[in-house]
């Protein structure tokens, strides 16, 4: 081959190693094998007419909040000189729909600014359905660095499995119900993060009064369900928007597709400022709004309490020395509390809150010394097999375990029963995953699921079980334009310290890789030594010293992202001299490159 060409081929597979992070999901669905009829808890289905109806509720003359149309509610305030929404759903498609209905009610009414009451992407994606030009974006300072992370060095794992929390790829047939919060969650795997749009005001400390759209509003820290959290008061008609620190559902302390530690006590903390704001009217970021005082007040003092009870009895089990399986065990919330209708485990759960609050203060050992070098899954399966007799009678004690299910009588034995069975099958499979084991577990999957009054969790059990059958492969690949969005080169680049394979690299190398973007005057060192990638920026400002590092790479940051998203062709770029080895070799930057994992 031509040493130009040869050194153009390279060049594509290395873009790859950053792509992998970028594209679209690929995901790869087939007909479910599995379309036995679901049990459905019957307060999950009824939880349904919270929000399955598409309708723009008119909270006060001027106040208006979109229910149903997608996972999240987008509100709008009409003012006397332009409009503002809190909220922009979760993709430009559920945008869309909800500024249709805002039209009908406020036709004409230019957009003056969006208020994100947090970073979650349910409430920020969708934005660019509602802004004109010169609509302003406000949020918490803190906001921006969390938009920063979409590309965190989680971002895959954590996309995984909220693909699985919120059901995205379940059907009714399949047994999908809702997704707790919201009728599901309208994930445009085409638009992805197309529609967010970095805010162009931010706030920092507890409190900002703005005025726009001839509205004097207050945003208010509230840190809860996220950091940066806000609420938005309308002192002149009493109204407050809440965010995502109160809905229908039993908090989620604990998002089972993956979240940072959330405090509890800061929840707790921001509902009582919530309370002494004294609001008429309480608009959710999901379910419906609340209207009444007394009704409010009540409510969010319910709520708040019941977030306290969770925290401190945890907090007081563990002081006792109760390892957090018994803890869990213990704690129960007070039957007025349990009853309540706003605090059904629709989305988070009691026993998820407590292990949120052990593992905030204590970490993953729960004390017990059984934890501190536990078998593997596999050392563990086997010697189950060993105990009851060989890998045979381990599946046939399994299957015994599941066909004990179905005599019991009660949800909370069905549910143990069913638990016993999942674990076996799963040791089973890992020492022979017969045809037979696999559709055991499958199934067993799917009847956990059914029993869940959380919506979340059953989502994540279904589509679990739809994973395991084979009618759906959830690639490790991402969306592949939000690179665009991401501001700082160094936040991509991060990435590739979590694919070093040190196997590859050899723990003794020591090389730099040297990215220059001459665009955005940015500069950003990799180095590898002992088995680690060390991402770092570098000052801009100095002359470039190539003696400095192994291999230098100039390249446009705009260049680079195109050949990352597949808008442009690497070897296109590399023969344009768009993109050029000033150090080096191309061989040399080629086999840098191949020390990462690609898949």
């Amino acid at each position: 081959m031509d040493k130009n060409w040869a050194g153009i081929a390279v060049v594509s597979v290395v873009f790859a190693v950053v792509a992998f992070y970028l594209n679209p999901t690929k995901v790869h669905e087939r007909a479910s094998q599995f379309n036995d009829k679901l049990k459905v808890a019957q307060s999950l289905l009824n939880h349904t007419h919270e929000f399955n109806k598409p309708e723009l509720i008119q909270v006060t003359d001027h106040v208006y909040t979109a229910i149903g149309f997608g996972l999240a509610n987008s509100a709008l305030i009409v003012g006397p000189r332009g409009a503002v929404v809190v909220d922009a759903m979760e993709s430009i498609p559920a945008g869309r729909d909800v500024r249709t209905e805002f039209e009908k009610v406020a036709p004409g009414v230019p957009i003056s600014a969006i208020i994100y009451t947090h970073n979650h992407a349910d409430h920020t994606l969708g934005a660019r359905a509602f802004a004109e030009e010169g609509t302003e974006v406000w949020a918490h300072a803190t906001t921006i660095m969390y938009l920063d992370r979409i590309l965190s060095q989680t971002g895959e794992i954590t996309y995984r499995r909220g693909m699985r929390q919120f059901g995205v790829y379940l059907n009714k047939e399949e047994g999908f119900v809702n997704s707790g919060i919201g009728p599901h969650l309208r994930f445009d795997p085409s638009g992805a993060v197309a529609g967010l749009i970095y805010p162009t005001h931010v706030f920092e400390g507890d409190r900002k009064t703005i005025s726009v759209a001839g509205v004097e509003l207050e945003l208010i820290h509230c840190p809860g369900e996220t950091n940066d959290q806000i609420a938005v008061w309308y002192p002149a008609q009493r109204v407050l928007f809440a965010a995502d620190n109160f809905y229908r559902a039993f908090p989620n302390i604990y998002a089972i597709r993956g979240t940072p530690s959330r405090d509890a006590m800061l929840w707790v903390r921001s509902l009582d400022r919530m309370i002494e704001l004294g609001a008429d009217h309480l608009v959710l970021g999901h379910t419906r709004p609340l209207s009444g005082r007394d009704v409010i007040r009540a409510s969010l003092t319910l709520y708040r309490d019941a977030i306290q009870f969770v925290h401190d009895q945890t907090l007081r089990h563990m002081n006792k020395g109760v390892y957090l399986d018994d803890i869990i065990e213990k704690v129960r919330l007070p039957a007025h509390l349990e009853e309540y209708d706003w605090l059904q485990p629709f989305y988070g759960t009691v026993e998820w809150a407590v292990r949120a609050v052990f593992t905030h203060y204590l970490g993953w050992f729960s004390g017990d010394p059984v934890q501190l070098r536990p078998l593997t899954p596999a050392q563990r399966a086997q010697r189950m097999a060993d105990l009851v007799g060989g890998v045979d009678a381990l599946e046939s004690a399994a299957m015994k375990a599941f066909a004990k299910a179905d005599e019991c009588t009660d949800v909370n034995e069905e549910q143990q029963a069913l638990q016993w069975a999942l674990e076996l099958f799963s040791a089973a499979r890992r020492l022979k995953d017969t045809k037979a084991v696999k559709e055991a577990y499958v199934r067993v999957l799917r009847r956990l699921g059914a029993l869940q009054p959380s919506a979340t969790g059953r989502n994540y059990y279904l589509t679990s079980a739809k994973e395991a059958a084979g009618d759906l492969t959830l690639s490790t690949e991402r969306q592949k334009s939000s690179v665009h969005h991401v501001r700082a080169m160094s936040h991509i680049l991060v990435l590739m310290s979590g694919r070093l394979d040190p196997e590859k690299a050899g723990v003794e190398t020591l090389t730099s890789l040297l990215f220059v973007f001459p665009d955005t005057n940015e500069r950003v060192r990799l180095t590898v030594r002992n088995g680690v990638c060390i991402v770092k920026d570098v000052e801009s400002s100095t002359e470039l010293n190539l003696e400095e590092d192994d291999i230098v790479v100039s390249v446009d940051a705009k260049v680079f992202k195109e050949i990352i998203a597949n808008e442009r062709s690497a070897a296109t770029a590399y023969a344009s001299g768009a993109l050029k080895v000033l150090r080096g070799t191309i061989l040399a930057f080629k086999a840098f490159l191949d020390w990462f994992d690609r898949a």
